[in-house]
């Protein structure tokens, strides 16, 4: 096994999972904010705490998707590659242009117009 594959088995089975629970846990934290900020303010308190959880929900959304973009450059420029994950380098497959018909394109996809005049 090489260096290679050891940090893209690191990155699938460790990093990722344990990212994808943190970004849920903020936004939980969001979501419950959300929650007590409306129960506070229907009973007439203070909403200090409420928008306290929201705003450190929304920091750790942040915080939890600029951690992946940054995991994600990394073992992009190493070329290291997650089994299941998408392919963005070069090594993918590059689309072509359709071969070249000897038939004109229509510029009016319709070939008999209705009568529109009165």
């Amino acid at each position: 096994m090489t260096a290679s594959d050891l940090a893209g088995k690191l990155a699938q089975f460790i990093l990722t999972p344990l990212m994808t629970l943190m970004l849920a846990v903020a936004v939980l934290v969001f979501v419950y904010g959300i929650f007590e900020y409306l129960r506070t303010m229907s009973s007439g308190g203070n909403a200090d705490q409420g928008k306290q959880h929201m705003i450190w929900g929304i920091v750790g959304f942040v915080i939890m998707t600029a951690a992946y973009a940054i995991i994600q450059m990394v073992l992009g420029t190493f070329g290291i590659s997650q089994p299941g994950s998408f392919q963005t380098s070069g090594s993918s497959q590059q689309f072509q242009n359709p071969p070249a018909t000897s038939q004109p394109i229509p510029l009016n996809p319709i070939q008999n117009p209705p009568n529109l005049t009165r």
